[in-house]
């Protein structure tokens, strides 16, 4: 395996119990110190592979290796090396920010010195010092989500696996969680996030990684799968249908306009643009914003 690659997927294969076949195939290789971008429909087998990764399911077939090396399903050194970060929430609400932290790191067997200094840190880094002996359940939807990422921190990971990571919340708040994760990035970690907001891919990824029905169908830079689209767009409304084409430059667009109808949009490619030409798919924000 190659040796700038931090976690490669060889081949995996999942069917579960009723013959449903969530992956197939699906390979795929995450160079250490990215930051990628999984994106998928509903259905297209994101989640499966991500739980695979995280090790809350075992492949039918196929491995997966980190640096290279053969992960051991169920293998605590393993998961000793990833940060998970759950899309829903799974603090304990009732104990204290502080309180949250602590059983993590009593878990992964921090002592007593190194515990208490990595969790002071982490709060200050987060900017909820202030709030550390309150309640969880008396925090906003961001400030959860930041413990919940600092949390996944403490036992000082190499790689971060971030699933949803800013659904529901409003863009303030999303902000404040992509400035966390962008300095994590800096220090060196290893970024894979799957989201259902395309801006935030284009935005913030270094690469994009689709999935649908259950394989792997592009792996480049946004910007690169984007030209090979077109970076400009022609969209007809005329009719009531939406009718939409890709061309290489504006000048061609425009031209192409000229001979079609008055109800026309002329603009630039986005990522979002590229995901449904590939899947046939809207994303459903409000569903998974809830």
């Amino acid at each position: 395996m190659p040796n700038n690659s931090i976690l490669t997927l060889d081949r995996l294969d999942k069917t579960y119990p009723g013959g449903i076949h969530a992956v197939k195939n699906l390979s795929f290789k995450l160079k250490d110190g990215s930051i990628c971008a999984l994106l998928g429909p509903n259905g297209a087998g994101k989640s499966t592979a991500i739980g695979m990764i995280c090790g809350l399911c075992r492949p039918s077939e196929g491995s997966l290796y980190f640096r290279g090396e053969k992960i051991v399903p169920g293998s605590t050194e393993y998961r000793s090396k990833i940060g998970v970060v759950s899309q829903h929430l799974n603090l304990e609400l009732d104990l204290s920010a502080w309180q949250n932290l602590k059983i993590h790191a009593l878990l992964y067997g921090m002592g007593k010195q190194e515990r208490e200094k990595r969790i002071e840190r982490l709060l200050i880094d987060a900017d909820l010092i202030q709030r550390k002996n309150d309640q969880v359940r008396s925090f906003s939807g961001g400030m959860k989500r930041k413990l919940q990422i600092i949390r996944a921190l403490l036992h000082g990971p190499e790689l971060i696996i971030l699933d949803e990571p800013t659904v529901g919340l409003d863009p303030a708040a999303r902000e404040g969680i992509w400035d966390i994760i962008y300095a994590l990035n800096r220090d060196g970690k290893t970024i894979l996030f799957s989201t259902h907001y395309m801006e935030e891919a284009q935005r913030y990824s270094q690469r994009v990684a689709i999935i649908h029905q259950g394989r792997i169908i592009r792996d480049n830079t946004s910007a690169a799968l984007i030209k090979e689209l077109g970076s400009w767009c022609l969209i007809d409304y005329s009719d009531g249908i939406k009718q939409t084409t890709f061309f290489q430059d504006r000048k061609t667009a425009v031209t192409s306009g000229a001979r079609g109808s008055s109800r026309l949009v002329i603009r630039e490619t986005t990522l979002e643009d590229l995901f449904i030409h590939l899947t046939g798919s809207e994303l459903d924000r409000k569903e998974n914003g809830k």
